[in-house]
């Protein structure tokens, strides 16, 4: 039997104990965690991590430095980092301006539930998004 390839998962989030509580949800169902404390961070890592990127990013939106709002913002004009799907947790009511951004596929408001997180994790992960002019 062929061992599955295991899925990487970015966490963006300012709160490390937040990071740290997905990461040991994650790490404890198969998952690699790769954590950020911002929207910069991250950036630099994907934009370095090139073929090894993650199959999914979950993304707080509300973050000093780089928000998770302007990480978006960023992330759209790679077409490479583009495909790559987010799942946006915040504490906004308003989901709306959120599922505007072509790479959300999901949204979790804070305080996240952890069985929806792991659900949505692995509905998601690894399943690149298809772009829509390549």
């Amino acid at each position: 039997m062929v061992a599955k390839p295991r899925i990487s998962v970015l966490v963006v989030d300012d709160h490390a104990d937040s990071r740290g509580v997905v990461r040991e949800l994650l790490s404890n169902h198969g998952y690699d965690v790769i954590e950020a404390s911002d929207g910069s961070e991250a950036l630099e890592m994907l934009t370095s991590m090139r073929p090894t990127e993650p199959g999914l990013v979950i993304l707080d939106l509300e973050m000093p430095t780089m928000s998770g709002w302007q990480f978006l913002a960023v992330v759209e004009n790679y077409q490479r980092l583009a495909s790559i799907p987010v799942l946006v947790t915040s504490g906004d009511q308003d989901v709306s301006q959120v599922r505007r951004h072509s790479a959300v596929v999901d949204y979790l408001k804070k305080p996240v539930d952890l069985s929806k997180l792991l659900s949505m994790v692995e509905q998601h992960a690894g399943k690149r998004r298809a772009q829509d002019n390549a």
